[in-house]
């Protein structure tokens, strides 16, 4: 969910305190992201603010419980904060609003519409009550897919599911690598038949997909990445990444090549 519109402007983010917000800044955010107590999305994931770079350029400061992400998207330089990461209660209501308030006036001192992105539910009761003009609208097209173990799990009792499993490991014997940066070559093979081979590069508007591999593969560990090459006899047939925030698991990346029965459940599984 995101509030107001975007501009295309170049935010002098300096002056405001800001710095940008590099592979070093982990602890920073995980220590906020400690006191939030609802779900939030995806993009909050340290590996998501720094991986997409070429896209979304992204802007860190910290102001008392809180820790404040500029984003400047796209090659337009379209504008947006983050909701401030750190407590939503009423002992820091106050800090918080006055907070939201000096980030509205940071954007009309520049002449831009305040936004604010990546909004969840549980945040409305206390952004309705600062006394901004807030017009709220839902992004589908950027919205995550949100599942409980216990889906997963339900999914693979599915008869179906595992007889392809079964499948899969009698006639494939599938093996695991954990990752590792020497294997890169063979990470980019399965995403080239996967994903390049069927797309223009001008189709990856939110950057390229290959670029954003390799520095995942060289940067795994200080990413908090975790994932496994899958391979069938000498070939590369499919790989994962997935990061956590909370509880919560988020797939930086899941692909296989097509045509293995079995493949794709099991990889979830």
């Amino acid at each position: 969910m995101t509030a107001s519109m975007t501009a295309s402007f170049r935010f002098p983010w300096q002056r405001y305190g800001f710095r940008k917000f590099t592979l070093e800044d982990r602890e920073l955010l995980e220590r906020h992201l400690e006191d939030i107590p609802g779900n939030l999305s995806s993009y909050t994931c340290f590996s998501s603010l720094i991986l997409w770079d070429d896209w979304t350029r992204v802007y860190c400061r910290e102001n008392g419980s809180y820790l404040c992400l500029l984003l400047e998207e796209g090659p337009s330089d379209q504008w947006q904060v983050m909701p401030p990461l750190g407590p939503y209660d009423e002992e820091h209501f106050e800090e918080l609003s006055a907070l939201f308030l000096e980030l509205e006036r940071m954007f009309q001192e520049n002449g831009l519409s305040f936004s604010c992105c990546e909004i969840k539910d549980w945040m409305l009761p206390y952004l309705k009550r600062m006394g901004l003009q807030w017009e709220f609208y839902y992004g589908r097209e950027n919205s995550d897919y949100l599942y409980r173990k216990e889906d997963f799990c339900k999914a693979l009792e599915n008869p179906k599911v595992r007889y392809n499993i079964r499948y899969l490991l009698r006639k494939s014997n599938p093996m695991l690598t954990e990752f590792r940066q020497e294997d890169a070559g063979l990470y980019v093979e399965v995403l080239e038949k996967v994903f390049c081979d069927r797309h223009s590069c001008g189709e990856c508007t939110e950057g390229c997909q290959k670029k954003v591999l390799l520095r995942t593969l060289a940067n795994h560990e200080r990413l908090g990445i975790y994932g496994f090459l899958v391979s069938v006899g000498d070939r590369p047939v499919g790989y994962t990444a997935v990061a956590r925030v909370g509880d919560s698991l988020i797939y930086q990346a899941l692909k296989q090549v097509h045509g293995i029965r079995g493949l794709a459940e099991w990889m979830r599984e």
